[in-house]
């Protein structure tokens, strides 16, 4: 078996249907993932190229403005003289899996000579990638009539670590209802700031009533306080804060964390074009060191920026403002 065969035996059992399909996205990410073949790159900027000689038969506009990826979240202004041709190229794409934006875009960054496009822009798409890759930097292209629409990053189900604080928070809590302490049971499920620092506040109540010397004595001897009491301090023992609203931020800030470094990726970029309005338009930073840039945010500007739902997590892009 030589070497090309191998690559496609090897291409082929990672593949859903047992065999590599070239029209099939995912695939060609595999393809990438394993070997660093790019097959995407070419094919998918030759289709953005031709969607743009196609929408301008009789000759693609230069582009006029000088473009570049702001440093801090900022609002993005496209020059007057290339308004209308941004416009006609927003609602272009290949195919379904291209957002709106996505061609304009590209045109912006590379046709300031249509008979030598450029290579600043190129599209990216994958199951973790971001959608085009700007002067290096990875570009997320949303056209949400808000910049201020709460999005989803996923299911956080591969953070095993978060999962497993975060149950034994709740596990907590809940056992504590049972015993007539007022409030709802909770889930990993659905949850948000405000339930996290108030479930942490109990639990650092329930710590200080187990160390005082006579509750200890006494509630020692029954099998289930002894189990919560061991609960309490395990959980304790996985954090490094004594704060509520700090060990809040910290579970929240480690599953935006976790998720926004893989896609799209730290110091990279979301793009928001108002789909009513194209040319509103802004972009967000995502902080090199993301964790440290959200932790430095207040425990209310997180609450109002970010919850779980379905087990999905939810932010808004404001997050970053």
């Amino acid at each position: 078996m030589n070497v090309v065969d191998k690559i496609i035996q090897e291409w082929s059992w990672r593949t859903k249907k047992g065999y590599p399909d070239l029209s099939n996205q995912e695939d060609l990410g595999v393809l990438k993932e394993i070997f660093g073949i790019d097959l995407i790159d070419e094919a998918n900027n030759t289709s953005f190229d031709s969607l743009i000689e196609e929408t301008f038969k009789e000759g693609i506009p230069a582009v006029k403005g000088k473009y570049s990826l702001p440093s801090t979240t900022s609002v993005f202004k496209i020059d007057s003289q290339d308004e209308e041709a941004f416009k006609a190229l927003f609602y272009k794409a290949p195919d379904k899996s291209v957002g709106n934006g996505e061609v304009s875009l590209y045109w912006l960054f590379n046709y300031s000579n249509p008979s030598s496009p450029g290579t600043r822009a190129k599209e990216n798409r994958g199951a973790d990638d971001p959608d085009l890759l700007v002067d290096g930097s990875g570009v997320e292209v949303k056209s949400y009539n808000s910049h201020d629409k709460k999005s989803t990053l996923g299911k956080f189900k591969s953070d095993v670590e978060s999962r497993k604080l975060i149950n034994a928070l709740f596990g907590i809590t809940n056992m504590s209802r049972v015993f007539g302490e007022e409030g709802s049971f909770n889930s990993e499920v659905v949850f948000n700031m405000k339930i996290l620092r108030d479930s942490f506040e109990e639990v650092l109540k329930i710590q200080r009533i187990f160390n005082e010397d006579n509750v200890k004595e006494v509630l020692g001897s029954y099998p289930v306080f002894a189990e919560m009491q061991k609960q309490v301090s395990t959980l304790l023992s996985m954090v490094d804060s004594k704060d509520p609203e700090d060990l809040a931020k910290k579970v929240m800030v480690t599953l935006l964390k976790n998720k926004l470094e893989k896609k799209p990726g730290a110091g990279n970029y979301i793009i928001n074009l108002k789909e009513k309005d194209p040319l509103d338009i802004k972009i967000f930073r995502i902080p090199e060191e993301i964790g440290a840039g959200l932790m430095d945010k207040s425990f209310e500007h997180l609450a109002k920026n970010t919850a779980i739902n379905s087990a999905e997590i939810q932010f808004k892009y404001s997050i970053f403002d």
